[in-house]
Order: structure tokens, then C-alpha cells, then sequence
């Protein structure tokens, strides 16, 4: 691992391809290749990882045969990060498990140990790639003589890695397209709706809210308690409309940045309960909770969860002919906390499944129930997915109802 201190050493594989990644990054900052690993060698176990690697790594834990990648702004300019596993080769696990190493033998063939990533400018890539190749030709040339058998498959390798990011580079611009497409779809929709908030909202909850306690100065009679009422529930459903068009409009814009912190999960449903239960009143359904995992503590936005479990609830209130809305945590096999909101209704149309989370697409509707924007389950998606997250909706004959799953991984289950 000292070999820069000993002229008569050769570095490690690993070694070798971090340097190598440090003397790309010096010809062009934009440009780089690391290679990073949960339990790296014990002088490199200070290595900072950006935000990037670091979703890289929990996405390749569950997907390590999968490619990762995201065009981010560098210095003022667009610059494609591609991430792949490293799983360990034969000589690479013994080589980790020699006892001067401190890892006991854990490493074994096949096992997923690391991440190799490379960032460059697009899309226009030749020029990248032409310095690439030669700056590995250079060190080839240099290190020939101390074992340039290791160096050429290193060499070969990024240099087919930097081909693929070309042909990524084009297909991240059709689907670029595409996302220019939905936008204008977003654009219309917001345009559509716009007559709804130009009521002065505050006003109207203010006074409603009066009328229907009777604090206005006269005696209310019933008929305008009733009233007072209605417009008090229409504001407050306005003013979630609202709120849903901002996380909206924030998403959109990438201000959405998560605030997290620890979330006792029992505590935090108890809280939510009243709002919850409101929701639900006007539609005659019952609310129950099952907080059988009341240990469970979960590190995410409390913002966002509260939108997606109030976005989630109020679809059941919309859209279930049912009686009972059961909210539950329970803890899956593998470590991952699962949030499960559940109606005793006839369920979802298992056609229209698929589509029913995409963007301004409502679940068909039963009962003559209040309709929607068909942008609750969308968001539910866009803000899991913010966690690393994943969505799954499932109803059946069997089920009994419609049950959505929202999965957070493993990662974001904090054990005391």
C-alpha cells in the first residue's frame, strides 16, 4: 500500500486504478474514474464519498448487475457519472483476506465489495476519450516494466466503460425529450386549474372556521354553522391542493432536498391520527393503526412521509367503497421498513394498475366519491423514490381490498 514511499514496489490492482483515476482528473477536473469500497484498506478508510457514490453503493447492493448513472452540473457544465459493481474475483479475495489486511477472511469470490465509477462531459466525448487513452498508454509505457500485465486489462477496461457513457449519452438525450414532453404536460395541467386558487385562501378558512364556532359576534343558527363548515372543508382541501402543487413545482425544479432525521414510527402514526381521521370523516370510514412494530425507527423526511401517508389515506377516502383505512410498519425479511395502507373496498382494476401512478392519471372513480388531480399517487412515487424507495400496489379478490406498499431499504432502518 506504500508503494509511492518504496521505489521498488508495485501497487496493488486497486491501488493502481485509483491512481490512475487521479491522473485523468488532473489533465481535466470534470473527468474522473475512482474506486471505492465499504470496508476499503485500512489507509484509505478516511476516503470521503460524494453524494453520488454514496447512492451508487445502496443501489448496487440490491442491484449489483445493474448500471447506475445521472447526468449532473459540474463547474457550470453537464457531466455524466456511470457507476458498476465491483464483484470480487478469486485473486482478489485472497489477496483482501491476507492477515495483514485485519478482515478476517470475509472476502470470498463473487461476494459485491466495491464500485467503479466514471465522470465525463457530454455529449460530446471523443475528445475525453482520445486524452483517456492516452494518458493509459503513458502508464502502460511507464509501468510496463514493473508488471504491465496488470495495468492492460485495467486500461482495456476503462476505455470500454468510457464507449458505453457515449452510447448512454444518446439514449439519456431521447429520454431527456421525453421529460421535456411530460413537463409541458405539467404545464397545461397547472394551467387548467388555475381558476381554483385564486380565492384568497387564508381569508376564506379564517372566517369559515369563525362562522362555525359561533365567534363571530351572533348567535349562529344551524343552517349557517352548516355552511360555515363546508367552506372551512373546502378551504383545507384547497390548501392541500396547494401543498401538492409545490412539492410538485419543488421536484420539478430539484429544490426538493430531504431534511432527515430519526422517526419513531409509533409516536409519529399517533400524531398523524387526528389529521388522518378528518380526512376520512366525510366519508364515513374508520381508521385503524396497527403499531405492532413499535420499535421501528425510520431516517427519512418527516415532511415528505406525512405526504405520503396522508396522499395515500385520502385516495382510500376517495376511491375505496369500503369501511376500515389500516395503516401499518412492519419490518421485511431483509431489513427494509415497509409502510402498508390498506382498504376493505373491491379494489383497483388490475389493468389500469400500471398506470394509475403516473402523472395526472386517476384511479377510476366508485360511489360517485369526490374526484381528484391524479397527482397523489404520482407524488407518493416521486417522494419515495427520493428515499430510495419503491412503490408496489397490490389488490385482489384474495386481498380483499387495495394494499400499497411504499419500501424503504435496509439503509434507512436505524437500529438503537
Amino acid at each position: 500500500m506504500d508503494f509511492d514511499k518504496t521505489p521498488d514496489k508495485f501497487p496493488y490492482p486497486a491501488t493502481l486504478s485509483i491512481k490512475f483515476g487521479e491522473a485523468l482528473r488532473d489533465l481535466n477536473p470534470i473527468l474522473s474514474t475512482s474506486l471505492s469500497s465499504r470496508t476499503p484498506f485500512p489507509n484509505r478508510k478516511d476516503r470521503v464519498l460524494d453524494r453520488f457514490e454514496e447512492e451508487s453503493f445502496t443501489y448496487r447492493e440490491t442491484n449489483p448487475k445493474s448500471e447506475f448513472y445521472r447526468i449532473e452540473q459540474i463547474g457550470g457544465q453537464e457531466v455524466m457519472r456511470y457507476a458498476r459493481a465491483v464483484l470480487l474475483k478469486p485473486d482478489c479475495a485472497e489477496c483482501h483476506n491476507r492477515p495483514e489486511f485485519g478482515f478476517d477472511g470475509q472476502w470470498r469470490p463473487g461476494d459485491f465489495r466495491g464500485a467503479r465509477q466514471v465522470s465525463m462531459p457530454v455529449p460530446n466525448l471523443t475528445p475525453i476519450i482520445d486524452k483517456a487513452t492516452s494518458t493509459a498508454i503513458v502508464l502502460a509505457i511507464i509501468s510496463s516494466g514493473l508488471g504491465g500485465l496488470l495495468v492492460w486489462p485495467i486500461v482495456a477496461r476503462q476505455h470500454v466503460t468510457l464507449r458505453r457513457t457515449e452510447n448512454l449519452a444518446a439514449q439519456l438525450d431521447l429520454k431527456n425529450k421525453a421529460l421535456e414532453e411530460a413537463g409541458r404536460a405539467k404545464g397545461r395541467f397547472l394551467a387548467g386549474i388555475s381558476h381554483d386558487l385564486k380565492t384568497p385562501l387564508n381569508s376564506i378558512v379564517g372566517f369559515a372556521q369563525m362562522i362555525r364556532d359561533g365567534i363571530t359576534g351572533t348567535a349562529p343558527n344551524d343552517q349557517a354553522k352548516n355552511y360555515g363548515g363546508y367552506i372551512h372543508e373546502s378551504g383545507t382541501n384547497l390548501g392541500r391542493l396547494i401543498d401538492q402543487l409545490l412539492d410538485i413545482s419543488r421536484i420539478d425544479s430539484g429544490l426538493r432536498d430531504l431534511d432527515e432525521e430519526a422517526i419513531y414510527l409509533a409516536s409519529f402514526i399517533t400524531d398523524l391520527r387526528p389529521m388522518l381521521e378528518n380526512t376520512l370523516k366525510s366519508t364515513g370510514k374508520n381508521l385503524t393503526t396497527d403499531l405492532a412494530g413499535d420499535a421501528l425507527i425510520l431516517r427519512a423526511d418527516k415532511r415528505a412521509l406525512m405526504r405520503i401517508i396522508d396522499n395515500l389515506v385520502e385516495n382510500a377516502a376517495k376511491y375505496s367503497d369500503g369501511s376500515i383505512v389500516t395503516i401499518e410498519f412492519v419490518a421485511g425479511d431483509s431489513g427494509e421498513i415497509i409502510l402498508q395502507v390498506s382498504d376493505d373496498g373491491k379494489g383497483i382494476d388490475p389493468q389500469g394498475r400500471s398506470e394509475i401512478t403516473k402523472f395526472g392519471v386517476r384511479a377510476q372513480e366508485t360511489s360517485g366519491l369526490a374526484s381528484g388531480y391524479g397527482i397523489g399517487l404520482w407524488s407518493v412515487e416521486t417522494l419515495a423514490a427520493l428515499h430510495d424507495a419503491t412503490v408496489e400496489i397490490d389488490t385482489s379478490p384474495k386481498l380483499g381490498g387495495c394494499r400499497v406498499s411504499v419500501k424503504f431499504p435496509r439503509t434507512r432502518h436505524v437500529i438503537r
